[in-house]
């Protein structure tokens, strides 16, 4: 609950849940407590965001930078408010609201505190009596709505022998289940290999997250491995296509907690696999590095 108080006066903000999705309905109420009969002007409701980045710029010196950007999202209207005389007592304004559906959602990296850089996006239910200074505030966590699903999200990549350059030595077709999975879900997929000339194949997979904060004058940027790494190793014939099954539990907390897939003001958080080939034909070993992205949401927008 938030509350701010004054002599006269006692503000709070009640909802009916601390955590919600993007896109649906917050009830709740505020309350007024007066000590003595008041004349009150107008009361505000609104829901804000805050975007914060912070960094560590001169290390040896211990001087910090930070950024932040607080801005209104919108305005909630409070039908049953009108300003003027209020008895002593408690005076309980309800309010219901949707938030938009295409809003971010919460989101929260930081790392150690002697490193000091940490990025956060919030939100926040503010009631203000302007012209008296008296104040509430309540947090909210807000969920992005499942985002649209490309099934089955498919991706092909050629790898090219470096020596004498054709372009069909090797070809790998990438189909996941989904193009975006929810924390705590299993991504599986598939890889279709269909060799020309290779006799040894060797896959190796990861998923990482890649994250850039910036506020124009600072900035930092973090490639981090989530998760563990899956190889195969495999003897191929040519001209025989191969297909390989893998999967990939995403584990709702660690990295990934707090920190789905984001583009906003100051904050992007993307998320991809990484397959990386090695292979050997006719003429000599293969390497190659294919990126196939995918969207990370929060398990509790489902």
């Amino acid at each position: 609950m938030g509350t701010r108080s004054s002599s006269q006066a006692l503000l709070a903000i009640t909802t009916d849940a601390e955590k919600y999705q993007a896109g649906t309905i917050v009830s709740g109420e505020i309350v007024l407590t007066l000590k003595s009969e008041t004349t009150l002007e107008k009361l505000k409701l609104q829901l804000k965001v805050r975007e914060k980045m912070r960094m560590e710029a001169f290390p040896l010196c211990g001087i910090t930078e930070s950024q932040a950007f607080y801005r209104v999202s919108y305005s909630i209207q409070l039908p049953s408010f009108k300003a003027g005389v209020r008895r002593e007592g408690v005076h309980r304004f309800p309010f219901h609201f949707q938030i938009v559906p295409n809003f971010p959602g919460s989101f929260l990296y930081a790392e150690s505190v002697k490193k000091c850089r940490c990025a956060y996006l919030r939100y926040f239910l503010v009631a203000q009596f302007k012209q008296s200074g008296l104040k509430a505030k309540r947090s909210l966590e807000i969920y992005q709505a499942k985002p649209a699903l490309e099934i089955p999200y498919e991706v092909k990549d050629i790898v090219p022998c470096q020596v004498c350059g054709q372009e069909s030595e090797i070809k790998l077709q990438i189909v996941l289940g989904k193009s975006a999975y929810a924390t705590g879900e299993t991504a599986a997929f598939a890889v279709l290999i269909e060799p020309k000339a290779v006799r040894e194949f060797r896959l190796k997979v990861r998923l990482y997250r890649d994250l850039a904060v910036s506020s124009g004058a600072i900035a930092f940027n973090r490639l981090d491995k989530v998760g563990l790494s899956q190889c195969v190793s495999q003897v191929l014939q040519p001209c025989e296509p191969v297909v390989v099954h893998l999967s990939f539990p995403l584990c709702a907390t660690g990295r990934m907690c707090g920190s789905p897939t984001l583009q906003s003001r100051f904050i992007k958080c993307e998320y991809f696999f990484l397959l990386e080939v090695l292979a050997r034909g006719d003429c000599g070993v293969l390497k190659r590095s294919t990126k196939v992205p995918i969207g990370i949401y929060d398990a509790r927008s489902n």
